[in-house]
């Protein structure tokens, strides 16, 4: 929505979605942090089972903890997005390089110097994410930078409630986006949980896989924010717009490329980063071609889906995601009730699916006429 008020120059309409996202961005964190807190309990309870009831009690700690920083976490996401509408990618850039230093230091400070473990860690990063808050939102009431869309320009930003017509035109943005990334939690969730039923050694490698492969996603969702940034601009201009995309998945393959040719180096030469077991080491390997063909696919099916939120075709991401969760869901079914035993392996093969899935259905919706990158009409001539 940022992108697209930046794209129709309409400053006004700029700051008042940034200050409608604001507050409702800091509502659900508050509300989100009180629910996880008294939740987590249950939850951990069932998603671990009695294979691996020994991690409830760390798990417990490490949420209670970082729901401190969960607010300004929804924050950073607001403030971040008006950054890169208003291409100033440098200012979010430097934030998290900000948080990624106060991370580390308190980790070195609160888990090695006081010995206070997962709490200590937990404890760090949701310092990190309100720090980080912070001074995004201090940069938000400076003027932006000379090559910016608008240089020497601030935002209005006032705090106070949206009024309900602002509201409505919001939960229509953000409702399906919303609905997306629920089916991504459950996705992820469902794997997590089927992993920590299988056994120690087998959550075990699947944790650290996992967390290996997530660190490399964010190249993806820097991809897709690209996309959702620049593509506003161009919408209405096929021939522009066809060349912004074909530049955007280049990127995401090479990018892909790159990230699954680093990730594999960690798992297969630095496993004693994340383990000492030999059992685990094994798993890790077998999970291996999965991963690295997961990420290679990764950036560019994240390029896709940037494509399509940017020309605000919501509804179809929706239904293909949903569509997605209930092939994986039924692929893992099929494994449990199959010939074949559901073990780690089938659960990558699912996110591999996953990951194909998204690229095959997204590329042909922007290869056919409905294509935000073949539309004659401008976005802000749709917005009007």
């Amino acid at each position: 929505m940022l992108a697209i008020s930046f794209a129709r120059r309409d400053k006004a309409q700029a700051s008042a979605i940034l200050s409608d996202a604001l507050v409702i961005a800091l509502g659900l964190g508050v509300a989100l942090a009180v629910a996880m807190y008294f939740y987590a309990p249950p939850a951990l309870q069932s998603i671990a089972g009695q294979a691996s009831a020994a991690v409830v009690e760390p798990a417990v700690t490490y949420v209670r903890i970082r729901c401190l920083g969960l607010p300004a976490a929804l924050v950073i996401f607001v403030v971040q997005a008006f950054f890169l509408a208003a291409m100033d990618p440098m200012t979010p850039l430097l934030a998290a390089s900000l948080a990624g230093i106060a991370n580390l230091a308190g980790d070195i400070l609160l888990v090695c110097g006081f010995g206070w473990g997962i709490a200590g860690a937990s404890l760090a990063t949701a310092v990190a994410q309100i720090l980080t808050a912070g001074v995004l939102l201090w940069a938000l009431y400076r003027p932006l930078g000379k090559r910016s869309l608008f240089p020497g320009w601030r935002a209005d930003v006032r705090w106070r409630l949206p009024t309900l017509q602002s509201a409505v035109n919001f939960v229509a943005y953000a409702g399906p986006i919303a609905g997306v990334l629920i089916t991504k939690v459950i996705i992820y969730g469902v794997m997590t949980t089927v992993a920590s039923y299988l056994g120690p050694v087998t959550v075990g490698a699947h944790h650290v896989v996992q967390s290996t492969y997530m660190f490399f996603c964010t190249c993806g969702d820097a991809v897709s924010q690209a996309a959702q940034s620049f593509l506003p601009g161009v919408v209405g201009r096929p021939k522009a717009a066809q060349n912004l995309g074909k530049q955007l998945m280049t990127t995401g393959f090479i990018v892909g490329t790159f990230n699954s040719i680093c990730a594999g180096l960690v798992v297969v030469f630095l496993p004693a980063l994340f383990t000492n077991s030999a059992e685990v080491v094994a798993m890790m390997g077998s999970f291996l071609p999965f991963m690295c063909v997961a990420l290679l696919i990764h950036t560019a099916s994240m390029a896709t889906e940037g494509m399509l939120l940017a020309g605000r075709d919501l509804n179809f991401l929706l239904w293909s995601y949903v569509a997605n969760m209930a092939t994986v869901l039924g692929a893992l079914a099929a494994l449990h009730h199959g010939p074949w035993p559901l073990n780690g392996l089938g659960l990558w093969w699912c996110l591999l699916q996953f990951q194909l899935f998204r690229l095959i259905v997204n590329g042909i919706r922007l290869l056919t006429q409905r294509s935000p990158l073949r539309s004659t009409q401008a976005l802000q001539e749709v917005m009007a």
